[in-house]
């Protein structure tokens, strides 16, 4: 099977509605449409994965990625970075999260010192141009990065994998399948927090399943850390 390439790319947090509350119901059922998404590109012989690392999709995509690697040892993933620069403003929390993720990455690429007008730019380009897919977490609007590499990556025949922030579905040209939404509660009878555990819980045992997929390549008993919940999964 030839091997293929994934690029990355989605809002900032303060675009969703959830904003930085990770542990949303929404932004949970998000990440696990990501990462049902990811498993069916490895599926199809993408091993290699570009994020842009910025906040948000980015980073999100690239703790999944890191899961599967676990799994699927030809998997690879590549930060390209649009400056050195790129966390300086960030709060400690996130840096520390940022500079984690790089130490694990396979390749670091950074495509400028310092912080131009451009580079967020010549990121997106940079992405799309070395990828056969790219999944956007997207929100159909006009403005912003994103936005900007949706309607770019036509021009290079590149298929495109769109998930609504709010609906989870798979809803641009070139998708690999629907997305559902994870854990529903369709009765409505729980409360917020036991919502939030059920979600959770929900979360798990999806993201038990899709890397049980992936289990051929490896050597049984493996364990996995949930990036959501820091929680190790006993496959």
């Amino acid at each position: 099977m030839k091997s293929r390439s994934c690029a990355f790319t989605g809002h900032r947090p303060g675009r969703y509605r959830f904003g930085y509350d990770e542990e949303d119901e929404t932004c949970i059922q998000l990440k696990a449409a990501l990462a049902e998404q990811i498993v069916t590109l490895i599926g199809v012989g993408v091993t290699t994965f570009y994020s842009g690392m910025a906040l948000g999709a980015d980073q999100w995509a690239a703790s999944i990625v890191l899961n599967m690697r676990v799994i699927h040892p030809k998997v690879r993933l590549i930060a390209v970075l649009p400056c050195e620069t790129q966390a300086n403003k960030w709060s400690a929390e996130h840096r520390e999260r940022y500079f984690n993720t790089l130490a694990e990455c396979d390749d670091v690429i950074t495509l400028n010192t310092h912080h131009t007008s451009t580079c967020a730019f010549e990121c997106s380009r940079y992405l799309v141009d070395h990828a056969d897919y790219l999944v956007a977490v997207y929100d159909n609007g006009l403005r912003g990065s994103t936005a900007c590499i949706i309607r770019y990556a036509p021009e290079k025949r590149q298929q495109i994998i769109s998930i609504h922030p709010d609906t989870f579905g798979d809803r641009h040209r070139g998708g690999l399948g629907s997305t559902q939404a994870a854990g529903a509660d369709p009765g409505g009878a729980m409360g917020r927090e036991s919502r939030r555990q059920y979600r959770e819980s929900e979360y798990i045992r999806r993201c038990s399943m899709a890397v049980t997929r992936l289990m051929a390549m490896a050597k049984p008993p493996c364990r996995v850390t949930c990036f959501l919940t820091n929680k190790q999964l006993q496959l």
